[in-house]
Parts: structure tokens; C-alpha cells; sequence
């Protein structure tokens, strides 16, 4: 066979809000997500890509009619690469949506059945296999019992499903994944994962075009499958995000301010290269103590040249608070009080409960609280 050059490329959404930023950022972003995704079609031209996998969720529940005008055009842009959508949960095949419509260029391939099927792509000597979301509760498991039926071509397999055990959304296993026997997976749903192989089968999650929220933390991009004369297959990751979330926990047990903890915050950002594309949340455990009050600003973002910085501060106010256990006033009382709820294993009980006793304290020690 010729050598093939394949793109698997996970969640795009297309129109999908951002969230998790300040609502003047997360409307930036959400306006400048086109460059990302004029840049994985520049991608597509720039290497000559012969087939796309969309393997689930391409659009959003969002998307407008700007947005489907302009997916049309790029797709139709490149009339050489063959494109094959798996629609997903965020985007169902159904009558509501844009791969019914009758308007994808010709060089669009679309699933369109629960039950998997394939298509099969002559001139480049593959068959993919596939399915379609209906919707959101399936309980279906596609490979269940099925294989491929030509072992000499090139066998694909796209599609959106959780991988492992049995859940409400669509499934697969990694038992299942190699006794149908394909070349390679592709599949959408939930985080990237590294390229694994069960049996033959190379497979995995390939996450997401760019992350829209912190739940889609990392570097967004797509996978590359190279294929070459002898049906030998090699991948890599391609990172064409401009825009990424990321999640650091800091243990800041004793600090006294907020410059002691930019200062502990420092390195993780300077080695792990976050920058102005970055958007950082940084989780705050460990032990304060009582009287410390932590009041991060807007500006600190700009001084570790980050595109947004937040905190969650989980912290609880017991460091040497041995002199409140003690203390016979109010404050000792409130203290003993609330201990119990400070150290509760309820992480949500346990934050609001140590802002309300810092509140509490400041307020009886005539301390200002509008930071907190």
C-alpha cells in the first residue's frame, strides 16, 4: 500500500463556550477559538493529510449557523484529504443537526448508525469503522462480538465511548478492542491518554482541539498516525492549542502573606514553561495560621506573565493555634466550636467553615475582612 499520512483529532466542539475565566477572557477566547482551528486545517495542508478522523464531538450544542458556514468551507478547502465524522454526545446524529442538512463537501464522510459500520476508502486502501451518537444515556457496546472482516486492508476504527468498565455512556474494553482487530483506534471522550495497543490495535483518547475549562487541563492538539508500505504504524502527538489550563497544588503550610506564596508558586511556573498562553489555577492546601488571610489580586498574573491567575484556597487556620484551644474568651469558643468542621473530611464543608472563622476572627479582633 502507499504510505498514508492520518490525523486523529479528538474534541473540537466547535462553538462551545469557555469557562473558569473572567467573563471578558473567557468571551476573548471564545472568539479567537477560529485561529485554532484555521490552524489545524493550515496543519492539514501544510503536511498533505490524507484522511481525518473525527472521532466525536467536532461541534458543540452551540453552534451557530457562522460557525457551520465556516466548517463547511475549510472542510471543502481541502478537497485532497478525506474527512470521516463520528458524531458524539455534544453532537448526536439527529434531525436537529448539520450532518443531516445535506451541505458537507463531497469529501466528507459521516457515520451514521448506532450499530457499527464502516466506509471504505478505495483510494487509500482503508476501511473505517465507526458509529454514531443518538444520545446522551446509550448503553451500547459496538464491539461487542464484532471483528473485522478483511484483515489484508487497512482497518480503522473511530468513534466517541468511555474505555473500561461498563457505564451509562457508550463503552468499549481493551479485550474488545483487540479481538476486533484493527490497525488503529481512534476515539473521543473525556481526557487525551498516551497511545496504548491491546492485541494489534493501537488506541487511544486523543482529548482536545484546545481545552475550554480547567476540566480539559494540558496542551490541546491531535494525534498523527504515519503509515507506511508495509501497513507499520507510528504516532505522535501534535500540539496546535494557542490557549491552555492548567491545575498546579501548592502546599503552603506556614506562610505568612501573599508573597511568600508567589514565591513558593515560582519555580512550578518557570519549570514546567507556563506563560502568556496559560491560564493557571493554583489549589492551596496545608496549615495557616489563625490570623493569616490570604487576598490574591489581578495583578499577580502579569507578574508571572500568565494569560489569568486564580487561587482556591483550601487551607486550614490551624497552624500554633494551640493558644486558642485555650482561650476562654469568644474566640476560643468559636474556635473549639468550629474545629471539628475545619478538620472535616467534607472538603466543601471544610473551606466554608475556615473562611467563616477567619471572617469571624478578624471581625472580633477588629481586623479588615474584605479580602477574604
Amino acid at each position: 500500500m502507499k504510505p498514508l499520512r492520518i490525523l486523529h483529532v479528538g474534541s473540537v466542539v466547535l462553538g462551545m463556550p469557555y469557562l473558569g475565566l473572567s467573563l471578558e477572557k473567557c468571551k476573548e477566547r471564545h472568539r479567537r477559538f477560529p485561529e485554532v482551528f484555521d490552524g489545524l486545517f493550515d496543519y492539514i495542508k501544510r503536511e498533505s493529510i490524507d484522511l481525518v478522523l473525527f472521532s466525536g464531538n467536532l461541534c458543540s450544542r452551540y453552534l451557530t449557523s457562522e460557525d457551520a458556514r465556516h466548517l463547511i468551507a475549510l472542510l471543502g478547502g481541502v478537497p485532497s484529504c478525506t474527512f470521516v465524522i463520528s458524531p458524539g454526545d455534544q453532537d448526536p446524529y439527529d434531525v436537529d443537526s448539520l450532518y443531516v442538512s445535506g451541505r458537507l463537501p463531497k469529501n466528507v464522510r459521516i457515520f451514521e448508525n448506532e450499530a457499527l459500520e464502516y466506509v471504505d476508502l478505495p483510494a487509500l486502501g482503508a476501511r473505517v469503522y465507526g458509529w454514531a451518537i443518538h444520545g446522551q444515556r446509550s448503553t451500547l457496546s459496538p464491539l461487542a462480538g464484532a471483528a473485522v472482516e478483511d484483515s489484508e486492508t487497512l482497518n480503522l476504527l473511530s468513534g466517541c465511548c468511555s474505555i473500561g468498565s461498563r457505564s451509562l455512556f457508550v463503552h468499549v474494553t481493551p479485550e474488545e478492542i483487540a479481538a476486533f482487530g484493527a490497525d488503529y483506534a481512534a476515539f473521543s471522550h473525556g481526557p487525551s491518554t498516551p497511545v496504548r495497543r491491546a492485541g494489534k490495535t493501537l488506541y487511544c483518547h486523543a482529548g482536545f482541539l484546545e481545552g475550554h475549562s480547567f476540566e480539559e487541563g494540558g496542551e490541546g492538539g491531535v494525534v498523527r498516525i504515519d503509515v507506511d508500505e508495509d501497513r507499520t504504524l507510528s504516532t505522535r502527538f501534535v500540539p496546535l492549542y494557542r490557549h491552555r489550563y492548567e491545575t498546579v497544588t501548592l502546599d503552603i503550610t506556614g506562610a505568612k502573606d501573599m508573597s511568600e506564596v508567589l514565591a513558593a508558586l515560582r519555580p512550578h511556573v518557570e519549570e514546567r514553561g507556563f506563560g502568556e498562553e496559560t491560564s493557571l489555577r493554583v489549589i492551596l492546601e496545608g496549615r495557616l495560621e489563625p490570623t493569616v488571610m490570604l487576598s490574591p489580586s489581578p495583578e499577580e498574573a502579569l507578574s508571572f506573565s500568565l494569560y489569568s491567575l486564580d487561587f482556591i484556597d483550601r487551607t486550614r487556620p490551624t497552624l500554633n493555634a494551640e493558644y486558642l484551644e485555650r482561650d476562654m474568651t469568644v474566640r476560643g469558643e468559636l474556635y473549639r466550636t468550629l474545629l471539628p468542621r475545619i478538620n472535616s473530611q467534607n472538603l466543601e464543608e471544610s473551606v466554608a467553615v475556615s473562611q467563616a472563622f477567619r471572617a469571624g476572627l478578624a471581625a472580633l479582633e477588629s481586623r479588615d475582612i474584605t479580602g477574604i
